[in-house]
């Protein structure tokens, strides 16, 4: 009998062959690292869309911001799916995969809300940190803007205290172009 990490294995390399990555849990840089790179591999591999599920509370902005980065750089389209929740980073994600492809399942839930970071250290260099992680934060903003087509200023609004979403929701707001159906 299998564990369940042996499980969990199994199926995420079955949803690999069928060109599927799954991001589930916070956003860390981790979770980064492997979607990239899952995502990366799968554009090697061939030209046929690849396929992100998503359900996560989000994470750091710089995480996110690896993410986006793989999906800018991809050759193949990808088909980005929030199921359960996609909050912060994880919505970043869903809203800047190919447009046309982004759904939301039918109880679905979206928020730009992005994750609240502490920093410590000298001033100087909480001064540095901080104008750092804002001009990522104003960059994320204007990758949202043209995956949206929403006003700036209602955009950074959301990353800052965007409520949760429904599916209908955020269609409405651009993040996704349409509620999921069944196959």
């Amino acid at each position: 009998m299998n564990s369940g990490r042996d499980l969990a294995d199994e199926t995420a390399r079955r949803l690999f062959e069928r060109r599927t990555v799954m991001l589930t849990g916070p956003l860390d840089g981790e979770a980064a690292t492997v979607v990239g790179a899952s995502l990366m591999a799968l554009d090697a591999e061939g030209d046929d869309p690849v396929s992100l599920l998503v359900n996560s509370p989000g994470g750091p902005v710089e995480a996110g911001v690896a993410v986006v980065d793989v999906l800018d750089l991809l050759g193949v389209p990808v088909e980005a799916t929030c199921i359960g929740q996609a909050v912060g980073t994880a919505a970043v994600v869903v809203a800047c995969a190919t447009p046309g492809r982004r759904r939301a399942a039918p109880n679905a839930r979206l928020s730009l809300r992005l994750a609240e970071g502490t920093l410590e250290g000298p001033a100087g260099r909480l001064e540095r940190a901080a104008a750092d992680l804002l001009a990522v934060r104003d960059r994320l903003v204007d990758r949202l803007v043209a995956a949206t087509g929403q006003p700036r200023d209602e955009v950074a609004g959301a990353t800052d205290r965007g409520p949760l979403l429904s599916a209908e929701e955020a269609v409405a707001a651009g993040l996704v172009d349409e509620v999921a159906a069944r196959r």
